[in-house]
């Protein structure tokens, strides 16, 4: 959904770049048990110096689990997905027993790092949304979530137009204000962090699960994080879960 293309055409002009950071891989599996030995029933996520190691319960019994790395682990990962992968989620000790006794469905999957950038939203007769108006390294998993709130903004704006309770200026110039104030913060969260993840947990980082959960607010209470050996939980997290996605199949 980078929409590059459109961007292009549209001769839209790229406001902010970061460059890339980060590498994210994943992988279906079965047979993923929680922490207490139950079905999983929320995420959790385990930060090992600068990789941040995730699994998402999804549908069919599955579990989604990934790692983010940093930019130089990617030739690794990329010559050899499922092992490099499973190998460093091995590495972290709350994983490790349950990576071991689960059993991969489908392919190993991930990409190359990429930049982050802001574009503007619109232009005469045309509009940007999701990765092709806002592209963000994927490790805080905000960007489909922006995505789908950034899509009624922007729905809302053209019903304001053709409604003529707005002129298109008007309309799409309240859609990029929208756009901004709700996603130029978390951006620079995002990038910010991106470059050592390893500070996350100290002063002035995001709070655990404000950046990176897609549950809700009644199962996030229930999950759980873990910082090398330690299990940090997340229900002092609940306020700042509103709105977000559940994981499926189709997620990444």
């Amino acid at each position: 959904m980078h929409g590059n293309r459109v961007a292009r055409e549209a001769g839209a002009s790229v406001v902010r770049r970061e460059p890339p950071a980060r590498t994210l891989y994943y992988q279906y599996v079965a047979g993923w048990r929680g922490p207490d030995g139950a079905a999983p029933d929320a995420a959790e996520f385990s930060l090992r110096g600068d990789e941040l190691a995730y699994a998402f319960p999804c549908d069919a019994g599955l579990t989604c689990v990934a790692v983010s790395a940093t930019q130089s682990e990617f030739p690794a990962l990329r010559a050899a997905p499922c092992h490099e992968l499973m190998r460093r989620l091995h590495a972290h000790p709350q994983f490790a027993g349950r990576v071991a006794r689960s059993k991969p469905v489908g392919r190993t999957a991930g990409g190359p790092p990429e930049a982050s950038w802001v574009r503007e939203t619109h232009g005469a007769g045309w509009a940007l949304l999701g990765d092709a108006a806002l592209h963000q390294d994927p490790w805080t998993g905000r960007g489909m979530d922006m995505a789908s709130v950034h899509a009624t903004f922007l729905a809302e704006a053209i019903v304001d137009w053709l409604s003529e309770r707005a002129t298109e200026d008007e309309a799409l110039g309240r859609y990029r204000q929208l756009r901004d104030d709700h996603a130029l913060g978390p951006f620079e969260e995002t990038v910010t962090f991106a470059r050592d993840l390893s500070r996350l947990g100290t002063e002035g980082a995001p709070r655990w699960g404000s950046a990176v959960c897609p549950l809700s607010t009644k199962r996030m209470a229930r999950a759980s994080c873990t910082k090398g050996t330690r299990t940090v939980s997340h229900r002092a997290a609940r306020g700042v879960l509103r709105g977000a996605v559940h994981p499926s199949p189709r997620w990444w």
